[in-house]
């Protein structure tokens, strides 16, 4: 069973990858987070083995917060979700696990965690 968080400033778009996430199976949620930050706080405690994460949040963003995050998580694989296309480039990351485009679709959420699986 993995353990995840999720990092996102818009609470809909968390609710709704809890709710896939929990349909898929395989998944612990640790917490939902509005701020880098206020996971960075937490995560010691949480230790996460997944992380999903919003690129564009105000205070620190998604870039910035996955390698803050790889500092406190280095095991600890990183998912980008964002709304924008331009950043898909930032998921082919070496140190990034996926990116998953909003809406998230449920079959593309369940695919890349299968790879993580596999991995």
């Amino acid at each position: 069973m993995r353990r995840a968080i999720l990092i996102d400033d818009e609470a809909m778009a968390s609710e709704v990858l809890d709710i896939l996430l929990r349909e898929i199976g395989g998944v612990t949620i640790l917490g939902a987070f509005a701020q880098v930050s206020a996971a960075l706080e937490a995560v010691d405690e949480l230790k996460p083995d997944l992380i999903f994460l919003d690129i564009e949040m105000p205070g620190i963003d998604g870039v910035k917060g996955a390698g803050l995050l790889r500092e406190r998580c280095p095991e600890a694989s990183i998912v980008f979700v964002t709304a924008y296309q331009k950043y898909a480039q930032e998921g082919e990351r070496p140190d990034i696990a996926g990116y998953l485009l909003k809406p998230v679709a449920k079959e593309r959420l369940a695919e890349l965690l299968d790879r993580l699986a596999r991995s």
